[in-house]
């Protein structure tokens, strides 16, 4: 099929998140092509980890020259550059709802969660479930929000708010089931409209709407409260698309530079989800929706190990929208229950989680529409699966949290280099997509420090001025 493009003048947002999605415009075709070859072979784990590997040089770094100039313009030989990764580019998060909902929390602890966080994430999820975030209609608890947020930005890293609709029990709180259908969806859309714009240009990332295909629509959750949860699976597509159209037109209009996810779950176990919402989504599509993302949960059902393969021709499937996607909520046990599925044997424990963990992450980040990976959770002592944190109750690392290290702080950023600019005054190298700085040193001790970014979308050819 053809892949399907919601972008049009005015819509597409400026900063990192832009680069990332021209890049995927520009990819799935190419892509999709190159693996439907390798489908006719036959799938296996093996050469989906292997395909994976080789993706991750091919897509996440990029080739980078840098000259350096005189004030003449003049090129500088036998300068020395030394080379720092600052920033990376690809979303690496969890949740920060701890830090919003736990008032009781210690200093002591709350200090430790957040270097744990900050040593490894940049990018954070924070909670908007409307009956916990507006408990009283028109006193929405902002306040509750505002000091995980403040220091998120301080440390640079992305937010995105979670959800603003969703007709599970929590999503619709009953003082609005208690109002007319159509009073009701006011209020949505007013919740939608003032999030949105109270929150404008420091949560950039938003779920709009939640779990669409497996919830009923918001009509019939509307009518019956005792339906408002996972009951929507029979209903036709065309069905729910209506206020999930209207919400996300609603959210655009508001503020056109965020970014907006769909976000759903089960979609890599269970096939007939996998196409429910693959339908969801072109028929939301073909009514210019203004979706930017779709998000893909990993952890329903809780105890199975995926297997590769099916993890791969889900992504290769939703890829074809050409829109760039999004891992939302990842969390594997570590508390002993059999893992099921088929694929592997054996109970969580620590170390399966820890091995679950790479395998998974390697996955993800090495095909070239993804462009982040969440993490449902911190700790054992609030994770809302048994032992589905990557830190344990005391927020001590757990095998998880070292895997984790391994790869985004160690084998997926840019180690530290020292070059020395040839006869043209050039150094070159590559290296993962996101921002480095550079201190350049001429033979006579003058130092100058720059800062540049490496994306995928340009040749990255840099001139600089030094001294």
């Amino acid at each position: 099929m053809k892949a399907k493009q919601t972008f049009k003048p005015g819509t597409i947002p400026s900063g990192q998140l832009f680069t990332r999605m021209l890049v995927l415009m520009l990819l799935p075709g190419a892509t999709i092509l190159q693996l439907r070859a390798q489908t006719d072979e036959g799938w296996t784990p093996e050469k989906v980890l292997q395909q994976a590997a080789e993706n991750v040089e091919k897509y996440r770094k990029s080739d980078a020259s840098v000259q350096l100039l005189d004030e003449n313009s003049e090129p500088l030989a036998g300068v020395r550059v030394e080379i720092e990764q600052e920033t990376q580019d690809f979303l690496f998060g969890a949740i920060l709802f701890d830090l919003v909902w736990d008032r009781e929390m210690s200093p002591e602890r709350e200090q430790l969660l957040k270097e744990r966080f900050a040593g490894l994430f940049n990018m954070a999820i924070l909670p908007f479930y409307w009956g916990s975030y507006e408990p009283v209609p028109g006193h929405p608890r902002w306040d509750l929000i505002e000091p995980a947020l403040e220091w998120c930005l301080e440390q640079g890293i992305t937010c995105k708010g979670h959800p603003l609709g969703w007709t599970h029990q929590v999503g619709i709180p009953d003082e609005v089931l208690d109002l007319s259908l159509e009073d009701a969806e006011m209020m949505l859309h007013a919740r939608i409209i003032e999030n949105v714009i109270g929150f404008r240009d420091r949560i950039t990332l938003w779920d709009v709407v939640n779990e669409p295909v497996n919830t009923v629509s918001w009509e019939l959750g509307h009518q019956d409260r005792s339906k408002a949860g996972r009951y929507g699976r029979e209903i036709p597509v065309q069905e729910l698309t209506g206020w999930v159209e209207r919400a996300y037109k609603t959210a655009y209009r508001a503020n056109p530079g965020n970014q907006y996810i769909l976000n759903e779950f089960r979609q890599i176990a269970d096939p007939a989800v996998r196409k429910r919402f693959y339908d969801f989504t072109e028929e939301l599509l073909d009514k210019e929706t203004p979706i930017h993302g779709l998000g893909l949960q990993a952890h329903e059902p809780r105890d199975e190990w995926f297997d590769p393969v099916d993890v791969w021709e889900t992504l290769e499937l939703y890829a074809q929208f050409g829109l760039p996607l999004h891992i939302t909520e990842f969390s594997p046990q570590s508390d002993g229950a059999p893992i099921t599925g088929g694929y592997r044997e054996g109970s969580w424990t620590r170390e399966t989680q820890a091995e679950f963990t790479e395998e998974m992450y390697r996955i993800w980040f090495g095909h070239p529409s993804v462009v982040s990976i969440n993490w449902w959770g911190i700790s054992d002592a609030n994770s809302w699966l048994p032992g589905a944190g990557f830190l344990d109750e005391d927020l001590g690392s757990k095998p998880a949290y070292e895997v984790l290290k391994k790869l985004i702080k160690e084998e997926w950023i840019t180690p530290d280099m020292q070059l020395t600019a040839d006869s043209e005054g050039t150094i070159r190298f590559r290296g993962f997509h996101g921002k480095y700085r550079l201190v350049a040193t001429s033979p006579d001790g003058t130092t100058k420090r720059y800062e540049i970014h490496v994306t995928p979308e340009r040749e990255n050819e840099i001139m600089l001025r030094f001294p």
